[in-house]
């Protein structure tokens, strides 16, 4: 089974509760409503931390501005561009590679329907080649992604 991502989740669990004893329906979604919670203050911290990032960058060149002009330079500028926010990085490039995966999706959603909607043969023919190239560029980055 492929892994899900967490909206997967959280979108299957309303339907898969109705399938269970209503005691483990109410954990379910009481999970799922934590997940989401949860979900939506990590999205919060990442912002915050994409604001601390920047501001970290342009008050170390305000710093080394300052430096150049004589003023005296301290530790401060230093330790501004060594701040390192790894779990920052981290959750920004999950959310880039979700968005990704879901534009792929839409993106080869749109041009199967048009291959069987279009008006024309040759217009239903265009939309099945860039859908079948949708699905190559997936294939290659899952074959990337189980590479590494």
């Amino acid at each position: 089974m492929s892994e899900m991502t967490i909206k997967q989740m959280l979108d299957a669990a309303g339907p898969v509760s109705r399938f269970v004893p209503a005691p483990t329906a109410e954990l379910i979604m009481g999970l799922a409503s934590a997940v989401r919670q949860l979900t939506e203050q990590r999205d919060a911290v990442v912002v915050e931390m994409v604001k601390l990032q920047n501001f970290c960058k342009n008050a170390a060149f305000d710093a080394d501005y300052e430096a150049e002009l004589g003023m005296e330079r301290g530790g401060f500028t230093d330790a501004l561009n060594d701040i390192d926010t790894p779990a920052t990085s981290s959750a920004i490039a999950e959310l880039k590679a979700e968005a990704r995966d879901e534009l792929i999706d839409k993106i080869e959603a749109c041009f199967k329907s048009l291959s069987e909607t279009a008006p024309t043969a040759e217009l239903r023919s265009g939309a099945a080649g860039a859908a079948g190239l949708v699905s190559t560029f997936r294939q290659l980055r899952e074959s990337k992604g189980a590479q590494s």
